[in-house]
C-alpha cells in the first residue's frame, strides 16, 4: 500500500530522494505513536528483571553456599559500613576470630558430607547467635564481628 502510494500507482517510475524522505517521514510519523509506548512498557519491564537479577548476583556473590553465612566478599562490605559513619571513624571495633582445625580430621574420618554437615551446623549456631555479624573466611574459618566500640561515659 505504502509501495503504491510512493510511486503514485506506477511501480516501473523512479522516485526522487525527497519524495522517498517524504514517504518515511510520513511513515515514521505514523508508527511512532503506534510503537512508542509498547516499546517503552517492554523496556521499563526488562530494566526491572535486569536491576533484579543483578541485585540477586550481588548478594549471592557475598554469601557462602555451604554455610549461608557471608564469604570474604560480604565480610569486606560489611564491615565497611558501621566504620564509615563519622562517629565510629577512629574507635576500635571488637572480632571474634574462630580457625576450626578439627574439620579437616573430621573430613577424613567421616568423610565430605559429614564434613559439610558440621559446618553447615556451626554457621546455624553462629547466625543464632550473631545474625548478620557472623562471616566464613575460608573453609574452617569464621568471624563474629561486633560493633564500634564506644567510650564509657
Amino acid at each position: 500500500m505504502g509501495r503504491l502510494w510512493l510511486f503514485g500507482g506506477d511501480l516501473s517510475r523512479t522516485i526522487g530522494g525527497w519524495e522517498a524522505m517524504r514517504f518515511c517521514l510520513g511513515l515514521a510519523l505514523a508508527e511512532t505513536p503506534a510503537f512508542t509506548p509498547l516499546v517503552a512498557t517492554r523496556s521499563v519491564a526488562t530494566l526491572r528483571r535486569l536491576n533484579l537479577a543483578r541485585d540477586e548476583l550481588d548478594r549471592l556473590s557475598g554469601v557462602g553456599p555451604l554455610t549461608g553465612l557471608l564469604n570474604r566478599r560480604g565480610f569486606e562490605k560489611a564491615a565497611a559500613a558501621p566504620t564509615a559513619a563519622p562517629e565510629a571513624r577512629g574507635a576500635p571495633v571488637a572480632a571474634l576470630v574462630c580457625d576450626v582445625d578439627a574439620f579437616k580430621q573430621i573430613n577424613d574420618a567421616f568423610g565430605r558430607d559429614f564434613d559439610d554437615a558440621g559446618l553447615r551446623r556451626l554457621a546455624s549456631i553462629l547466625r543464632s547467635a550473631a545474625g548478620d555479624r557472623s562471616f566464613a573466611l575460608g573453609r574452617n574459618r569464621v568471624v563474629v564481628a561486633g560493633e564500634p566500640l564506644r567510650a564509657a561515659a
